[in-house]
């Protein structure tokens, strides 16, 4: 019994194997996957001919959210950088901390009174 089983199981194994080989070459020939570094983006996205109406206008509504989105985000960390450096120019650093030191330590030992 446990025989056929291992037999049966061998031979399933080689079937599935067979045809996964079988539809890799039936394939079409025009499929081409390109691989890209990580940082690197590709010059031209494009669906297939054969795409529906509506996977087009999807695609397209999410391209330009995406593209929003990038833009928006080199805006904020634009910004964010200025108004970092406009308040490290305005304050002194040294005096920064040191008020924010005497702040800790007084809230501390009004707490410790308690």
């Amino acid at each position: 019994m446990k025989s056929a089983i291992f037999w049966l199981s061998l031979v399933f194994f080689a079937l599935s194997i067979s045809a996964l080989v079988a539809s890799a070459e039936d394939a079409p020939a025009d499929d081409t996957v390109i691989v890209l570094d990580p940082l690197q983006t590709p010059e031209e996205l494009a669906l297939p001919e054969t795409a529906s109406d509506s996977a087009v206008e999807h695609a397209q509504f999410g391209l330009s959210t995406a593209n929003q989105a990038r833009d928006q985000a080199l805006d904020l960390g634009r910004e964010f950088g200025q108004q970092v450096s406009e308040r490290a120019g305005s304050l002194d650093a040294g005096e920064g901390i040191r008020d924010q030191h005497v702040d800790a330590r007084a809230d501390n030992a009004s707490a410790r009174r308690h």
